[in-house]
């Protein structure tokens, strides 16, 4: 599809047919378009809105918690921040939520403050500042600053970053080359703890368990020196500089996500000047191996994941500028399946959830050494049970569960197994 001069792209089921849709920021036009996918990789264009003077990013997230999918965006030129509601038939009207982000390049929702509904975080390059936009329920947005310590903010995330239980921020800015995050003490105040200042005109940042330690790694992308690194989390949150490639030329964008089905994450970018959309294969122990996928979108700027197609591997989509092409790469790879241990398990565990961050489904394993009556529940940041995923006797061995949160808002989950007098209870997260 043509999307004019396209700035950026998200991909979410936003008609809630249980396919995966596309939402592009048109930044000359001045539009917010979103992409209706029929199940089979083929899309129909719709306009959401023309308001959005200069819109640089979109996002998607149920912003007043009545199941439909709405829609964000942050615009440079009028420095708004915007939700648009959807009616429950891609109807969507305009709210404005902020007209404080002095340059506006980064859009992001969370439920920031655990109080069960969705905040909102945006960057604003001219006046250098974070913010993020608390919702007292009823869509009424409070402004708070994040950060002033950055130099032209390009991009913002949020996860559990030190797994304390409450939503942090990350952030890479251009002209300070700087790649940072921001702890939250589960209060709302943040303190700000630099990862790398060696990102040479950093574009974009991104967040999983890359290397399968049960903590949170880094990504960046960094346009002045052509480099996709990820920066390795010990734990601790003292990170390990890593560059994945160097040559990516004026590097725009990076995901991640376990391409070849092969249960580790891999990782994917965009690149402007040469025009290429690569991922870059994990084997298991991170070393990469660089994989074209296109060299032919113009100005490359963003790149996703995700099944488009419906067929269960993971297809690749792309934003380019100067040609205006939203494009999507299907995955026809054989992807493979993982073997279970027989093995007769000696201790009661409940392992860490895998992808984690997930979206939409993801598997948690577990193991019995004795019979036992075995429940496994999930519950949101506030305590309440969302769904129960296992209630039966188990005989002795390691079994795996599969959680599907489709219906639900990103945020922390917990899931607690009982067997027995064993009882254990691990975060994860999900990621729209």
């Amino acid at each position: 599809n043509n999307a004019g001069n396209s700035e950026e792209m998200y991909s979410e089921d936003i008609d809630g047919d249980g396919d995966i849709d596309i939402l592009v920021a048109l930044f000359v036009g001045n539009e917010v378009r979103w992409y209706e996918n029929d199940g089979n990789g083929n899309f129909t264009e719709f306009l959401i809105s023309t308001e959005a003077d200069g819109p640089r990013s979109v996002y998607a997230y149920d912003i007043n918690s009545d199941g439909n999918m709405d829609v964000l965006s942050v615009s440079m030129r009028d420095d708004e921040v915007a939700w648009y509601e959807n009616d429950g038939n891609e109807n969507f009207t305009h709210h404005i939520i902020s007209t404080n982000a002095n340059q506006g390049t980064s859009v992001f929702a969370i439920d920031v403050d655990g109080d069960g509904d969705a905040d909102v975080l945006a960057a604003s390059a001219f006046d250098d500042r974070f913010f993020w936009y608390e919702n007292d329920g009823n869509e009424n947005f409070t402004s708070h600053t994040i950060s002033t310590n950055v130099n032209s903010p390009q991009s913002i995330f949020a996860i559990d970053v030190d797994s304390d239980g409450d939503i942090d921020v990350l952030s890479a800015s251009l002209i300070d080359a700087k790649i940072a995050w921001y702890e939250n003490d589960g209060d709302e105040n943040f303190t700000q703890h630099v990862i790398s200042t060696e990102a040479a005109l950093a574009k974009q940042v991104y967040a999983i368990d890359l290397d399968g330690d049960s903590d949170i790694d880094v990504l960046s992308a960094s346009s002045g020196n052509d480099k996709i690194t990820w920066y390795e989390n010990d734990g601790n949150e003292n990170f390990s500089t890593h560059d994945i490639a160097t040559d990516a030329d004026y590097a725009y964008s990076v995901f991640a996500e376990d391409i070849d089905g092969d249960n580790d994450m891999d990782v994917l970018s965009a690149s402007r000047e040469d025009n290429k959309i690569a991922w870059y294969e994990n084997d298991g122990s991170e070393n990469f191996t660089t994989h074209i996928i296109s060299t032919g979108a113009v100005k490359a700027i963003s790149v996703f994941a995700r099944d488009v197609d419906g067929d269960t591997d993971i297809d690749v989509l792309s934003a380019s500028a100067l040609d205006g092409e939203i494009n999507w790469y299907e995955n026809l790879s054989i992807v493979s399946v993982e073997s279970i241990s027989n093995e007769i398990p000696t201790e009661f565990s409940l392992s860490q959830n895998y992808p984690n961050p997930f979206n939409p489904s993801t598997t948690i394993k577990y193991s019995i050494p004795k019979e036992s009556n075995v429940t496994i529940k999930i519950f949101n940041a506030i305590g309440e049970e969302i769904a129960a995923l296992v209630n039966e006797f188990k005989q002795v061995g390691n079994y795996e569960t599969t959680f599907n949160a489709s219906s639900l808002p990103s945020g922390i989950y917990l899931y607690r197994i009982q067997a027995g007098d064993f009882v254990q209870t691990n975060n994860m997260i999900l990621l729209k």
